[in-house]
């Protein structure tokens, strides 16, 4: 019984193609990504990092992978700061909103909804 001095070698074969597959799922989830329908209204840069981030947390803590936990690092960085950017846009929006509504109101006569009332009687 021979014994092979590099078991690494052994696996490379399987590893290629795990890594291949990995691949092609990974320019799948790009491609998907990227379709407005498929985001929902999701910045697709963030939807992108986002699946990044899933796939990539599998190589999490693994010796052979080297540099992914700083990667990791980096792409769960650039998640929090899209997220509070969005949010910061969305409340944006919503104090335009309420400030519409607001000068809206504050521009109507409160009066007025009566002396149409008394116009219509007549």
């Amino acid at each position: 019984m021979e014994v092979s001095a590099d078991p690494l070698h052994e696996a490379a074969p399987k590893l290629l193609e795990a890594l291949k597959f990995a691949v092609a799922r990974v320019r799948l989830a790009n491609a998907e990504a990227l379709t407005p329908s498929s985001t929902g209204g999701v910045d697709p840069a963030l939807e992108a990092l986002r699946r990044a981030e899933r796939f990539m947390s599998g190589f999490e803590g693994d010796p052979l992978q080297d540099g992914i936990d700083e990667d990791l690092e980096a792409i769960r960085s650039a998640i929090a700061r899209l997220e509070v950017a969005g949010s910061r846009s969305k409340v944006a929006e919503f104090d335009q909103d309420c400030g519409r509504i607001v000068a809206a109101l504050a521009a109507t006569d409160p009066t007025d909804a009566s002396k149409q009332a008394e116009r219509d009687q007549q």
